[in-house]
């Protein structure tokens, strides 16, 4: 059994849970989150900007399977959602939910961040 992670990473002890308890591995993997998340945030909102819903589904799944290790409600089950709903071509509801999909990105980033 992995030892509790304390302090601001809390939170995350699921996440290292689900990584064998190798907490080198999930620090590796926030980095990556870091670094590809918001690369793939921006190419989630410029192919919804553009009505691209086959790229706004792409990214918004590319985006969720990065985030999945941290989280598995909150921004990760809106941007199935937000997948869905572009695969779909419901552009009105993709644009809809897309401020509100963003800002929890960022805010899950930022805190996976502090791992």
């Amino acid at each position: 059994m992995s030892a509790p992670i304390q302090g601001p990473n809390e939170q995350f002890q699921d996440a290292l849970t689900r990584l064998g308890g190798d907490i080198e591995l999930m620090k590796t993997m926030a980095a990556i989150v870091v670094e590809d998340g918001p690369i793939l945030q921006r190419q989630m909102v410029d192919a919804a900007s553009a009505d691209d819903w086959v790229s706004t589904a792409d990214a918004s799944h590319s985006l969720r399977g990065l985030l999945a290790t941290f989280q598995l409600g909150g921004a990760v089950s809106k941007l199935e959602q937000l997948e869905r709903l572009a695969r779909q071509g419901d552009g009105p509801a993709v644009k809809s939910m897309l401020g509100e999909c963003v800002a929890d990105v960022k805010s899950l980033i930022r805190q996976v961040s502090l791992v």
